[in-house]
Formats: C-alpha cells, structure tokens, sequence
C-alpha cells in the first residue's frame, strides 16, 4: 500500500487557455504581417535579450511628463527590418519591461523620433506602435530598403 501523501494540484484548470497577449507578442504579430505586406521581400524580425538593472531618464508619459523608469533585469525586444538579399538589419524600435510584469514598457527607437515612452497598458501601447509603425520615418525606411530588393526593380 502506498502511504505518500498524493499531490495536489492547485493550479487553475484554465491557468493558460486564454492568456493575455503581451507586449512582445503584440510586436511580433506587427513584425510578422510585414514580412507579408512586402511579399517577404523585407521581414520583420524580433530579436530579443536581457539585460541587467536598467534605468531610462527623460521618459515620456502619457499624461506629458518626463520620469526616471528602472526596470530590474530588463527584458528587451527589437523590432528589425531585415533585408535577406543584402544581409541588412535595421532596428525600427525597441521595448523594455520587467520579465516578471506586461507593463509598464518602456518604447524607444528611430520611429519614435528616439524619444523614449513609458506605456502603461495594452491599449497605449497599440496607440504609440500604430504612430511609430506609420510615421514619415518608418515609410522612408521600408521604402528604402524594398526599393533595393531585386523583385522590386522588375514591377
């Protein structure tokens, strides 16, 4: 007969059935639909890393201040622009974050003009990716780079 105690399960049934999306997740779908917009042509690659202890100074909020963020062993996810023919990287914009919270994020990079963003929840941060993602930068940027792939030239 066994006599160990048997092991409770306490998680919930439903613990991972419909998770939130998270930033990174929100940043790859972005990054995904692009390499379909341009045929492939050009991808959207994510490429993340984690970094230690980061503090960002001068970060803007959404009600207009400027605010000093630290993140504890920051997370980060970069948004690049790879052009496969040439072997070219390019990085769009970037978000930090605590590994262990969704948000507060912090948004920075070339199609945020590099002003950093300190963005508090999932709807701010889609409304601050579709500026960034449709700014006269980012279409500079893009055009640039498919103009310089080889099926671009044909059409």
């Amino acid at each position: 007969m066994d006599t160990k105690p048997q092991k409770t399960n306490l998680w919930p049934d439903d613990l991972l059935s419909n998770p939130p999306s998270s930033p990174v997740e929100l940043l790859r779908t972005q990054a995904d639909l692009l390499s379909k917009l341009t045929q492939q042509r050009l991808r959207g690659e994510i490429v993340t890393r984690t970094e230690g202890d980061m503090c960002f100074s001068n970060v803007h909020t959404s009600s207009g201040d400027q605010k000093v963020l630290q993140l504890k062993r920051a997370s980060m996810h970069s948004l690049e622009l790879r052009l496969p023919t040439l072997d070219y990287r390019y990085e769009l914009l970037w978000l930090g974050h605590d590994p262990a919270k969704e948000f507060p994020v912090v948004l920075g990079g070339a199609a945020l003009g590099d002003q950093l963003y300190r963005v508090d929840n999932e709807s701010e941060l889609i409304d601050r990716l579709r500026r960034a993602l449709s700014s006269s930068h980012t279409r500079r940027v893009i055009a640039s780079l498919v103009d310089r792939t080889p099926d671009s030239k044909a059409s």
